[in-house]
């Protein structure tokens, strides 16, 4: 699956990541990971941490080696296998993410976004059966934003989970097939974008907006336009809207 964690900043999004592969260890209850428990002695760990893989919302608080081919390769060093495997896995995820030539260079003479693309190739290179991504836009431009929309996409289709948390609420129906709503550390809600997006008591209650399309033809029906009930998420389901509308008028 492919889905959105949404809540504002403070909701516990972040501490519900950090447990996800043994970070952070819960003061009660258990984690469960593909029907197994997380259990957080050192080989479990190295085995969970293996399947699942997190990108920080700051990636200087996940890059920490001298170069980037160093900080690509350090996972799959952990894991033991041949050099020649680990460059192997090193090339392949820095082409993934576009850093292809970058190895040699210092992380603290990257961009924002480059060292985004660099903590995402790091995880790639573990082979991760479920990637969690804490505010993956946060800091990135506008084309960086389609970028790795487009590159969460495809990794998706390759068969990769992708649980992604953020509080930019046009972004989720672009990607997400099912939506989480997080508020003070409890889930509220959960569904569709679509399902979600049609409750404004589970949006006010967690401090979140409709998505701006969504927002234009609500609008649009105040003043007068029969959407029977049906809103758009996304830039394409307005277009169709529109010519909808159109035809009807």
């Amino acid at each position: 699956e492919m889905v959105a964690l949404l809540g504002k900043n403070g909701a516990g999004k972040s501490t519900l990541f950090l447990q996800l592969n043994g970070i952070y260890r819960p003061d009660e209850g258990q984690v469960f990971i593909d029907g197994e428990e997380l259990k957080y002695d050192k080989k479990s760990l190295l085995k969970f941490r293996q399947k699942v893989g997190i990108v920080f919302q700051n990636p200087d608080d996940q890059i920490f080696a001298p170069t980037v081919e160093e900080d690509v390769a350090f996972g799959p060093l952990n894991l033991g296998l041949s050099m020649e495997e680990v460059q192997d896995r090193v090339e392949e995820a820095l082409a993934r993410v576009g850093m292809s030539g970058f190895e040699k260079k210092a992380p603290h003479h990257l961009s924002g976004g480059q060292k985004k693309r660099v903590a995402i190739a790091g995880i790639l290179a573990m082979k991760p059966e479920i990637m969690v991504l804490d505010e993956p836009t946060a800091g990135l431009d506008p084309q960086g934003v389609v970028d790795l929309s487009i590159l969460l996409r495809e990794l998706n289709d390759e068969g990769i989970t992708i649980i992604i948390s953020t509080h930019e609420v046009d972004l989720v129906p672009n990607y997400a097939k099912r939506v989480f709503v997080l508020v003070d550390g409890l889930l509220i809600a959960e569904g569709t974008p679509k399902e979600i997006f049609a409750k404004p008591e589970i949006l006010e209650q967690a401090n979140l907006k409709v998505p701006i399309v969504t927002d234009l033809f609500q609008q649009l029906e105040r003043e007068g336009f029969d959407m029977q009930g049906d809103y758009p998420l996304t830039i394409d389901e307005a277009k169709d809207k529109f010519l909808e509308l159109l035809n009807k008028n």
